[in-house]
């Protein structure tokens, strides 16, 4: 991925806090989280400056590499939020910038998790948008466009690193992608499920070491792959998978994002990685239109 300076990431989410204050959220920029990464960004800059970052202790740091995350996601949420129409993005981004949200991912619970959950929607969206394909908000989370079929979204994100909760989510999605097709305007629309694993993948958040970034991309894209077959298969090797294809659910998608020390490279960066699976016949449309959305966001991505 393409490397950013720290004065690159602050002039980025100022842009970011610029479009929201714009909408009509100035108290919600100034009060919430990302005026807290604003600060200790800006704060990492002058240690920098001042060669005094040395003598900072292990805790401030990890506040800094919190911040550059947090900075950089919203960041590259910039292109898809200027071209869209204020008031479709409004409620997401009045949620995502909720003042009660914990500045710490590691702080967050199911009582508070709301504002990081839309921040997941809008950057699958943003990710959709970036890779071709026509969407907008709607029940369940997303509503794409691929080839020429709509496609539902349900987007969840995991705290547990159990298998059962992981399956009882991805039950909870597709009950809610059967409930919007069955209201649908459209015939013939489907359904796909994101899941974000990144809470499970590095709960804290704490710096991953990599020799460079190829390795990032493989640690990341092994992980899922391994989490994927854990979640599917049962003891007895049964696939838990298959009876979602009978409510047109073609498609899972996995998603984790962590923050990686290259050694190569000498810097820290933040690693992104999705991994599609399709759920229905091989080589039918609908496996195709997975396949084609699938690749398209993976190459978006480390």
């Amino acid at each position: 991925m393409e490397l950013l300076t720290y004065k690159e990431i602050l002039q980025a989410l100022d842009q970011f806090l610029q479009l929201c204050m714009s909408i009509g959220l100035r108290e919600r920029v100034e009060e919430g989280r990302f005026a807290h990464y604003r600060r200790e960004i800006v704060a990492l800059m002058e240690a920098i400056r001042t060669r005094s970052l040395s003598g900072q202790n292990e805790e401030q740091r990890h506040k800094y590499l919190i911040a550059l995350m947090e900075g950089t996601e919203v960041s590259l949420l910039l292109p898809y939020l200027q071209q869209c129409e204020p008031a479709a993005v409004f409620p997401k981004l009045k949620a995502c910038l909720d003042i009660k949200a914990p500045i710490m991912p590691n702080d967050e619970d199911s009582d508070s998790n709301l504002a990081r959950n839309i921040q997941f929607e809008l950057f699958l969206a943003s990710t959709l948008w970036q890779s071709g394909f026509p969407l907008v908000f709607g029940e369940p989370d997303l509503k794409c466009q691929v080839d020429d079929r709509q496609c539902f979204f349900a987007c969840k994100r995991l705290f547990s690193p159990s298998l059962r909760q992981l399956r009882r989510r991805i039950g909870e999605a597709a009950e809610q992608i059967r409930k919007s097709r069955s209201t649908a305007l459209l015939p013939g629309t489907r359904g796909i499920i994101a899941i974000s694993l990144s809470r499970v993948f590095n709960p804290s958040q704490a710096v991953q070491s990599i020799l460079n970034e190829q390795q990032g991309r493989q640690e990341l894209a092994t992980w899922l792959m391994n989490k994927a077959n854990e979640v599917r298969y049962d003891a007895d090797g049964t696939d838990t998978w298959e009876p979602l294809s009978h409510k047109k659910i073609v498609g899972i998608l996995f998603y984790v994002a962590s923050i990686f020390e290259d050694f190569e490279a000498d810097c820290y960066s933040p690693g992104r990685y999705f991994l599609g699976f399709p759920l229905t016949r091989e080589g039918s449309p609908d496996d195709i239109a997975v396949r084609k959305l699938a690749e398209a966001m993976k190459a978006t991505q480390y």
